[in-house]
């Protein structure tokens, strides 16, 4: 995980950029729905982007995601958008 930007105004969307550790050059942007009420995720998210630590995405059921850490550390949330980016070599 790159980036956590979550949108102004205490909206339930955030902004993810993430990456793959086999291939540096292929990364994501993906807008995210959590929980109205969910105090824990952004903070965990900036925690866990904040240390350089790998994060685990799990595809659930259509556009639900999980994002775990190989603790019990879990974030849930719903897939609104995706981008896929390459940075160019060079």
């Amino acid at each position: 995980m790159h980036a956590v930007i979550p949108e102004p105004g205490g909206q339930p969307l955030v902004l993810l950029q993430v990456g793959w550790p086999a291939d540096p050059r292929q990364t994501a942007a993906l807008l995210v729905a959590l929980d109205h009420g969910d105090e824990r995720s952004v903070p965990l998210l900036a925690q866990w982007c904040t240390r350089q630590a790998s994060v685990a995405p799990v595809r659930q059921q259509g556009s639900e995601l999980e994002f775990r850490r190989q603790s019990l550390e879990r974030v849930h949330a719903v897939l609104v958008a995706e981008q896929f980016m390459a940075i160019p070599l060079g």
